[in-house]
């Protein structure tokens, strides 16, 4: 990305959530064969070009030619309406472009959301859940991780030092709890044996 993240940008991404929750969480026509190829050509798939990553392929055929969107209807009327006109204002089609050739800002999208919130009626209880298969590194179940040590979660606090950054990368292990009277004992045994 060049240069600073802006409002738009945030547009474009509200735009893609709502395309992604879609695809994985609502009813729609997508077989499911096909619906892993979908996820993955139009959010995943990127290109290397020396140590230069390159993205979002997938969403510029889209928004040039709906390579994606043209064929895939919601079965919530109110979810393919969304999309569409949002998906129209960022990047609008030809037959279309003199109508919304300015309306990828705040102001539109606002008129556009407050009166779409007005005036449609949303379904309730039409999740429908459509799990795929594993395809890539970002796919598998995050790995459960130990909840931090005191001694890191004071390294996110303040400023540490090299020998305290030591000691958490290379923790000593505990010694296990003793009881009093064996404490007390061992000690006793170590003064007399000064």
């Amino acid at each position: 990305m060049h240069g600073k993240h802006t409002f738009k940008d945030g547009m474009e991404s509200l735009l893609y959530v709502g395309f992604y929750c879609g695809l994985l969480f609502t009813a729609h026509d997508v077989p499911m064969e096909d619906l892993n190829g979908i996820i993955c050509d139009f959010f995943r798939r990127n290109h290397r070009l020396g140590d230069v990553t390159f993205g979002a392929a997938g969403k510029l055929a889209n928004a040039q030619s709906r390579m994606f969107m043209r064929d895939i209807r919601f079965r919530s009327a109110a979810l393919q309406e969304w999309i569409t006109t949002v998906m129209d204002f960022h990047f609008p089609p030809e037959d279309l472009e003199e109508k919304y050739k300015d309306a990828w800002d705040a102001a539109h999208l606002d008129v556009f959301w407050s009166e779409f919130l007005e005036t449609r009626v949303f379904e309730s209880d039409d999740r429908v859940v459509h799990t795929l298969s594993s395809s890539g590194p970002y796919d598998s179940p995050p790995t459960p991780s130990a909840p931090p040590t005191n001694a890191e979660f004071l390294l996110r606090k303040r400023r540490v030092t090299p020998s305290e950054r030591a000691d958490v990368a290379h923790p000593t292990p505990k010694r296990p709890c003793q009881a009093e009277g064996e404490a007390t004992l061992r000690r006793s045994e170590r003064i007399r044996n000064q």
